[in-house]
């Protein structure tokens, strides 16, 4: 699941502790909501101005999930050991 609330980001309920690609932390909330099998929910690095997963979902209904990006359509992504990322756990 993903969730923003208080200018931090959650995944799985645990908080993002080292999220330093962003200058300032979201100045939104997001409810929590779980990201589809075989998708992804992306972020700006410019958490307050980006257009991103965060604003798409406000442009479709919930049944449409707009907000999240099927893997077919990543063209590629950071490996985990880059600085400012975490690995997954599952």
């Amino acid at each position: 699941t993903i969730e923003v609330r208080d200018s931090k980001i959650y995944v799985n309920g645990a908080v993002v502790e080292d999220d330093t690609y962003a200058k300032d932390g979201p100045n939104y909330t997001y409810a929590p909501r779980a990201v589809p099998a075989d998708s992804y929910w992306v972020l700006g690095d410019n958490r307050r101005n980006s257009f991103d997963s965060h604003a798409w979902g406000n442009s479709c209904s919930p049944e449409e999930q707009c907000d999240f990006v099927p893997s077919k359509f990543i063209l590629g992504v950071l490996p985990a050991d880059t600085k400012g990322c975490k690995a997954s756990s599952g």
